[in-house]
């Protein structure tokens, strides 16, 4: 047999289990992970499947559907096919006034012949009653549905010499057509049951019939394309086979002609008739049974309402009532209804079928058992199968929710060893998995993952929440020197053998003495010491520096490493948050002084810590309040002593607070980029406000630090204030230190390129104080070098002048222009004039002014 899938899994299936529960084809159903598809699925194993529709019918999404040979026969019978017709009596009663003019409509569209399947069942009846008289049969199963077949086959192969040795009614059609009318046609089997292709494609029917086109999908063509014809109906007399299809035909019909004491059982229905053949085959198989026929159907209403009929018309009792109207019809007819006993009627049927041959109806079956065998499941495997599941306790293992589509959670191990199901179909496990991963984000929410020890957000949080300002405790923060050198050096793999062997020595601390312990940076540790205040020379800073001291062993090398501490112990003043600040601050003090030596937090750092804090509100303050302002230093032509720029300072309105207190502050705090919007914002109107007055401007630089680079939005910004304020980009200009030009990243290049194609142009600043190197001057996209006041200082002095004279020649030799800041005196000037300087900047003119000065400055 061919294993061309009959039931398929379209777009719709969510993978919900319910196919797998109701399949009797352990196999047929495989649940997939979903990993190329975007969510589970089940599909079809066409090898397993018996095409018993139960999925199709159980499936609430519309996920399963099935093929016949509808659109091929159409296909065939409009290329000229000579085609015949096999039709199923349950055509006619399921569409008792429309069947007539469907066949008379696909005689006019080719078909030939029509011939009712009835007929082959008169002849099936006859040859069961014929072996059942010669025999003596016990527990032997009918045959006429395909989908019994098919499932004893694959799954009862004890049951096999228990099938009727004959042909299907459709085959027995078929066979007489062939043999006794000389029909040469293909035949197409109107029929109520997809699984009707199985037995058309079995080697065991002869290929007797090409194409099984189902009432569902027939009549589905006919309505879309219309098609009708003259009433026609079937060609060859039938008689008690009409009854076949519906459930209990058969039994009725054997009865009939061998008498009521023939014992025999019918039974239909798929919650029904796979739980008999299970629980009964090792008696059916040995014989152990006085029932001599099982009319075992897969569906409730046989084949009147089968798998490939539309689905309403089970719910009705139409088709029913039309086979039992013409039941009792045929009784009426038959010449034999008035013979009393059954040997009568049984003569009269043998001479009506005295020129067949039985042989010619009987058939054989295939074992196709080793194509669905399951491989068995070592024991060893179950185990191995439930622990991946989560299933260690025996409870576990006996939950038996069938959500996954097995019965039992034993049956769900033997499908994922044979690979239908997997794991992550089991409820309980993927229940267990999220509670699993609820605990781990519980635990990475606390801890370092790396380390095991508490994360930086927890003992933050645990310092406010747990003490008090009148506790007595000790926080201490340690930092690993070198790290980065042995990152290097040996490999992250020692670097975090360390980091672990310091953080497994804190924990070991924590066991003991119930200090807390935090991971507070890359390297950073924060322990916090309750009830105690400790000393650098305690028991306790002891105990510390030997787990930061403690060496690992690599490759046969001891490898040790030390650390800068700070610490800083409660006074009943400070609060618990504002110690980490402390020792953070202790612990810079700790690694500047190079001593290896613990520092503890002092008065005098505290002072220089309120005062930070201090002007960190009052900065705080003006970003938020307008608190800002601008003022100008003028830039004065060497030779001509006119003004031709400025560069814009920023200045707080609150006084007493400096440049060089703020600046820090904000870009501690990564206020820098909104006070270097502000500046740019602030220059640009004041450019503007001079040009409304009347007065001829000049450009204006304004500074950009290295921490501005996160604002990457600044280009966008500058173009936006230009354009609203009309402002030309050449009178705007920036200044950028010689450090951040030698940063090498994309994000930096992109915003030179940016500032360039937006026609600023970009000024070295403070060259001298930082690289000095010459040579990067050759490709910085800078307009304007400004040469530090510290090279003036030292160098514009005698017998080192020349530098100074060299350094303006070779800038000029490099198409750029030279600022000299930072000059004080006029015998500077007049020697850096002399020098070719362009530009001078400094108090020997003037100082930075208010704009309405500046704008006004004329060197005297």
């Amino acid at each position: 047999m061919v294993n061309e899938p009959i039931v398929c899994t379209n777009s719709n299936c969510v993978g919900c289990n319910k196919c797998i529960n109701v399949c009797p084809a352990f196999g047929a159903s495989i649940s997939k992970e979903g990993k190329t598809s975007g969510g589970p699925r089940v599909e079809v194993d066409a090898a397993y499947c018996t095409a018993c529709g139960a999925c199709i019918d159980i499936c609430d999404h519309n996920a399963r559907e099935y093929k016949d040979d509808t659109e091929k026969f159409f296909e065939d019978l409009k290329n000229g096919e000579k085609i015949s017709l096999l039709i199923d009596p349950s055509f006619a009663a399921n569409y008792p006034t429309e069947h007539a003019l469907v066949l008379g409509g696909l005689k006019e569209l080719g078909a030939r012949h029509i011939i009712n399947t009835a007929f082959g069942a008169d002849i099936a009846g006859w040859a069961y009653i014929n072996l059942i008289n010669m025999f003596g049969f016990k527990g032997e199963i009918s045959q006429s549905c395909p989908v019994i077949v098919s499932y004893i086959e694959k799954f009862a192969p004890q049951l096999i010499p228990k099938l009727f040795p004959v042909q299907s009614p459709l085959i027995c059609a078929a066979i007489y057509a062939r043999k006794f009318l000389d029909i040469k046609d293909k035949f197409a089997y109107i029929s109520p049951c997809m699984a009707s292709s199985l037995e058309i494609k079995d080697k065991n029917t002869g290929g007797m019939v090409s194409y099984n086109v189902t009432f569902s999908k027939l009549m589905e063509y006919v309505r879309k394309n219309n098609i009708s014809g003259r009433p026609e109906t079937d060609e060859v007399f039938y008689g008690l086979g009409v009854i076949w299809s519906r459930p209990g035909g058969l039994r009725e019909m054997i009865r009939y002609y061998l008498g009521e004491d023939i014992m025999s059982r019918q039974i239909s229905g798929q919650q029904e008739v796979y739980s008999y053949l299970k629980k009964n085959i090792k008696d059916l198989s040995d014989g152990r049974t006085a029932i001599t026929l099982i009319d075992a159907l897969n569906c409730k209403n046989g084949c009147l309402c089968g798998t490939g009929t539309e689905p309403y018309k089970a719910s009705s009792d139409e088709a029913l009532t039309f086979i039992m109207e013409r039941e009792n019809s045929f009784k009426k007819k038959l010449p034999y209804e008035k013979k009393d006993s059954q040997d009568e009627r049984l003569r009269e049927l043998n001479i009506k079928f005295s020129n067949l041959n039985p042989n010619d109806f009987l058939r054989t079956y295939t074992d196709r058992s080793k194509e669905t065998a399951l491989k068995p499941v070592p024991s060893p495997e179950a185990n191995r199968i439930f622990l991946d599941m989560n299933k260690d306790t025996p409870a576990k293992r006996s939950f038996n929710c069938r959500a996954c589509g097995h019965d039992t959670c034993y049956k769900m191990v033997e499908a994922i060893y044979n690979g239908f199901n997997h794991k992550e179909n089991c409820v309980n496990y993927m229940k267990d998995l999220l509670i699993k991963e609820q605990e781990h984000a519980s635990y990475l929410a606390e801890y370092d993952e790396q380390l095991g020890v508490l994360n930086r957000r927890t003992i933050d949080s645990l310092l406010s929440s747990s003490f008090t300002v009148k506790d007595k405790f000790c926080v201490v923060i340690a930092d690993l020197n070198s790290l980065k050198g042995i990152n290097s050096t040996y490999g992250m793999q020692v670097g975090d053998s360390l980091l672990k062997n310091v953080a497994d020595g804190f924990k070991e601390l924590h066991e003991k003495y119930g200090w807390r312990i935090g991971r507070y940076g890359g390297d950073e540790f924060l322990v916090i010491l309750p009830d105690i205040n400790i000393t650098a020379d305690s028991e306790e800073m002891k105990l510390i520096i030997s787990v930061l001291e403690k060496p690992v062993d690599f490759s046969g090398e001891k490898i040790s490493m030390t650390a800068g501490v700070g610490f800083s112990n409660s006074d009943g003043v400070t609060f618990p948050a504002d110690h980490i600040p402390a020792a953070e601050n202790a612990m810079l003090m700790a690694k500047r002084s190079g001593l290896n030596k613990p520092v503890e937090y002092s008065g005098e750092q505290k002072e220089e810590i309120r005062k930070e804090n201090e002007i960190r509100d009052k900065v705080w303050e003006a970003l938020t309040n307008d608190g800002f302002f601008m003022v100008y230093q003028p830039k004065v032509d060497a030779l001509t002593k006119e003004v031709d720029g400025f560069e814009a300072l920023v200045r707080m309105k609150t006084p007493g607070v400096y440049p060089g207190q703020f600046i820090p502050i904000a870009e501690k705090n990564g206020w820098i980029w909104r006070i270097g919007r502000i500046t740019t914002e602030l220059t640009i109107k004041q450019l503007a406000k001079w040009r409304d007055e009347g007065y001829k401007i000049s450009p204006v630089s304004v500074n950009f630090s290295s921490s501005q680079l996160s604002d990457e939005g600044y280009v966008d910004f500058v173009r936006e204030c230009l354009e609203e304020n009309g402002i030309e980009p050449q009178m705007f200009e920036i200044e950028i230190t010689e450090g951040l030009f030698m940063e090498k990243s994309n994000h930096t290049k992109e915003l030179f390129d940016g500032f360039k194609k937006l026609g600023i142009r970009l000024l070295m600043d403070d060259f001298g104080s930082g690289y000095s190197s010459l040579g990067y001057l050759t490709y910085m996209p800078v307009d304007v070098v400004k040469v530090d006041k510290s090279l003036v200082d030292n160098y514009l002095v005698e017998g080192k002048d020349s530098f100074i004279k060299n350094l303006i020649t070779l800038m000029h030799d490099l198409d750029k222009k030279t600022v000299m800041e930072g000059v004080e005196e006029e015998w500077q000037y007049e020697r850096l004039r002399s020098f070719g300087a362009d530009t001078i900047q400094g108090y020997y003119f003037s100082k930075p002014l208010p704009p309405e000065e500046a704008i006004e400055f004329k060197v005297k």
